[in-house]
């Protein structure tokens, strides 16, 4: 469902023949990294290379049997290596490098100016798409600094429930990360915008407001109250 729509607004964002593209990430909690990569090869320059790590537990192992976790790594790699996690003793890191994820045809990729919006919110697969952004210069990071390491990321989160409180809790499974990016410190936007609680209170989305008119753009009529995860 999840590339069929990002298929879907490619083909009628080269229809409409739109030059300028806002990916909202703000308040985005994340999901599953590989959603944040097919989002990136719409706008990628370039292919992706960056290393994945997943240790290897019980509780992974057993998600895998629900299928979730092994849906997961299928779509990592064209060689799944979900049988490597099933097969490695409980600590070994499992690794596999994520080099083939641009799109087999380009004929619908973005060849016009991104804007990824981001805040202190923005977190796992997100803040990585984020990070992924801003190292292969797909677009230009707006907002505020947020929650995106330039040296590492994280994401595939799994729940489950605190045994005393039946507390949800999630954990991220996976780690991103590239041998010539050592530098620990969070994401700095390139274009730093302001938000104003007063608009906020009022339903007026400022920051928005402020970079459509940075890019020379109408204001949006209709705007989602609640941030959209990338699936799980």
């Amino acid at each position: 469902i999840y590339e069929r729509f990002l298929a879907q607004s490619f083909r009628e964002i080269k229809q409409k023949g739109i030059k300028n593209l806002v990916i909202d990430l703000r308040d985005n909690p994340g999901g599953l990294v590989h959603n944040a990569y097919r989002l990136f090869s719409y706008i990628s320059p370039t292919d992706v290379e960056s290393k994945v790590m997943v240790k290897s537990s019980g509780f992974l192992k057993e998600q895998k049997k629900l299928s979730f976790v092994e849906i997961m790594l299928k779509n990592l790699s064209r060689k799944s290596y979900a049988a490597r996690i099933d097969r490695a003793p409980f600590g070994t890191l499992v690794e596999v490098t994520s080099k083939r994820h641009c799109l087999k045809s380009s004929s619908l990729k973005f060849v016009g100016n991104t804007y990824v919006l981001a805040n202190g919110a923005t977190f796992s697969a997100a803040s990585m798409l984020v990070k992924l952004c801003r190292d292969y210069r797909a677009g230009t990071i707006a907002g505020e600094e947020n929650a995106a390491c330039q040296a590492v990321s994280f994401g595939d989160l799994v729940g489950f429930d605190l045994p005393r409180t039946a507390t949800k809790v999630y954990v991220s499974t996976s780690i991103v990360t590239r041998d010539d990016d050592l530098e620990k410190r969070s994401i700095q936007p390139e274009v730093a915008l302001t938000r104003d609680i007063h608009d906020d209170a009022r339903g007026h989305d400022s920051m928005l407001q402020q970079l459509l008119h940075l890019v020379g753009q109408a204001p949006v009529a209709h705007e989602s109250p609640h941030p959209q995860p990338f699936p799980r």
